[in-house]
């Protein structure tokens, strides 16, 4: 994979940096074999973390 900008993993690594810039850091210090797998990962964390509040009570 590459971390191209306008790539999904640099999308992912972007939104790692901006929203946990400690795990943003750890990644950076892993393999970068391993970063390819551990952005997308994380970047999922945030989403899922976010989504309970973007959901609207009625």
């Amino acid at each position: 994979m590459s971390f191209e900008p306008g790539t999904d993993l640099h999308a992912c690594a972007e939104l790692v940096q901006r929203a946990d810039p400690e795990r943003f850091r750890a990644v950076m210090a892993a393999p970068v074999a391993a970063r390819a797998a551990l952005f997308p990962i994380y970047a999922f964390n945030i989403e899922v973390a976010r989504a309970p509040g973007s959901r609207q009570s009625r």
